[in-house]
């Protein structure tokens, strides 16, 4: 949480229910209605999308979701309408914020690193580490972001940064680690299938 949105939090020393959440900008705000859900799915390069207008998925969109395979990316986004409330005034002046999210299709048999997924990070960090000598590399990749896919011979692929640390070098770095990454076992479907499997690192917060 921001450090301006925990200090408002401490000073309302109140615990609010569902609907509200914290806003940095605007300090508590509570959720008044849902305009839209949209739900896009990338499956195998085809993009299918569908959107409904408040909170209730359409047919079509439950049939995107369904129809989606291991691997496959849906993106997420919600627009919906929410009050301020700052302190002890109520600002009645409705607003829209868009909220968006976007997860992977996780297999029915999840693919396993050797060291178990809480280890991703570190591993990856501690392999980075002894490849450069700048002394804050470390604090640098808790910055970045990255993507990967673990294919069915248990290889790791198809690495990117989505968020960079903000040095060239140690992007690079990140990359060529994960690329070399011990074999894992690989993601299985529910006939048992080898499938592949996309994992994101965020490095201040786990696998």
């Amino acid at each position: 949480m921001p450090h301006n949105a925990r200090l408002e939090l401490d000073y309302q020393k109140i615990d609010h229910p569902p609907g509200y959440y914290i806003n940095a900008q605007s300090g508590y705000v509570v959720a008044v209605n849902y305009v839209s859900v949209e739900i896009t799915v990338m499956d195998n390069g085809r993009k299918l999308s569908a959107k409904s207008t408040g909170e209730k998925l359409t047919a079509e969109q439950k049939n995107i979701l369904a129809a989606a395979d291991s691997d496959s990316e849906i993106d997420i986004k919600i627009r919906f309408r929410f009050k301020s409330i700052v302190r002890d005034k109520d600002l009645n002046s409705e607003m829209d914020f868009l909220g968006e999210l976007t997860v992977d299709v996780a297999p029915e048999t999840e693919a396993e690193f050797h060291l178990g997924c809480k280890k991703i990070p570190d591993y990856i960090i501690e392999s980075v580490s002894k490849k450069i000598s700048e002394p804050q590399a470390s604090q640098k990749i808790m910055n970045a972001v990255v993507k990967f896919t673990v294919n069915e011979a248990g290889s790791t692929v198809d690495a990117k940064v989505l968020r960079t640390s903000s040095d060239p070098e140690i992007d690079k770095l990140l990359l060529e680690v994960i690329k070399d990454m011990p074999k894992w076992k690989p993601a299985e479907s529910s006939t048992g299938e080898k499938v592949k499997q996309t994992f994101r690192i965020v490095f201040n917060d786990g696998c």
